[in-house]
């Protein structure tokens, strides 16, 4: 008689549980996070609130709703590849 040893396997379309909310319970609780350079200077200039123009945000909303607000893609395209390459230099020196 050849018995084939059972065996449990997972459907392939399985997906794992979801991990469980809250900290581990044998985590140390002096735990610590350190964030590069590069992500507290993004943290700390995301925190300015010196650069938030209420009177533009305001005369943008009624722009939207008067229907007058038109997009400047080529604008938006140059300000978004100087991001990038001002990003890709910080990456780069190792700043």
């Amino acid at each position: 008689m050849n018995a084939t040893p059972s065996r449990t396997e997972t459907p392939r379309d399985a997906t794992p549980p979801a991990p469980q909310a809250g900290t581990p319970k044998d985590s140390p609780e002096g735990s610590s996070v350190q964030m590069s350079e590069l992500s507290s200077t993004m943290r700390e200039g995301a925190a300015s609130p010196a650069e938030f123009d209420t009177e533009k945000v305001e005369r943008m909303r009624q722009a939207v709703l008067d229907g007058t607000y038109r997009v400047n893609a080529e604008a938006i395209a140059d300000k978004m590849l100087a991001n990038a390459q001002d990003l890709l230099g910080q990456i780069g020196t190792g700043r």
